[in-house]
């Protein structure tokens, strides 16, 4: 299973899901610092950075009317691990961007809040990959429809 972009491979590629990523920091922070009511605003806040692929600093929103505007964050926090961001992020250092489902359960606890929601956000992608043969073997093709039913349900991400 792969999370995110794909680089070129001989691998096949078969996407089971998409997920919506989640601007947020804790209540404190945000009672301290204020919050963003648009994504422009963040260039005035603390952002936490995940240090992995092309865009550690661009932090991507999309407005209703469709235009995507990409914002060139900073901060003092980089790290190559979403769950040391999250600390981070719970001990009120600055504001993440992370996955919905990494952050879901500090949401419904209140923990965290959620800003800027009326924007749409970059989506991670997972997929199943496995090498390039003639025929699937019917138990891999199994576990790849069960894997797609099962984590295209926002139920399951809950």
């Amino acid at each position: 299973f792969h999370m995110g972009s794909l680089d070129d491979s001989t691998l096949v590629a078969r996407k089971l899901a998409s997920r919506k990523s989640v601007v947020c920091a804790t209540p404190d922070y945000f009672k301290k610092h204020g919050a963003p009511t648009t994504p422009d605003e963040l260039l005035q806040y603390n952002c936490l950075l995940f240090m992995q692929g092309k865009h550690l600093s661009q932090w991507e929103f999309v407005a209703e009317d469709g235009e995507v505007l990409s914002v060139a964050v900073t901060g003092n926090f980089h790290a190559t691990s979403t769950q040391l961001l999250k600390s981070a992020a719970l001990n009120h250092v600055g504001i993440i961007m992370l996955p919905e489902y990494l952050v879901t359960q500090e949401l419904k606890a209140h923990q965290l809040q959620a800003v800027l929601r009326e924007y749409d956000t970059r989506h991670v992608d997972i997929y199943a990959l496995y090498a390039q043969t003639r025929h699937l073997p019917r138990r891999a093709r199994l576990l790849l429809d069960f894997a797609v039913e099962r984590f295209n349900s926002d139920h399951y991400w809950s």
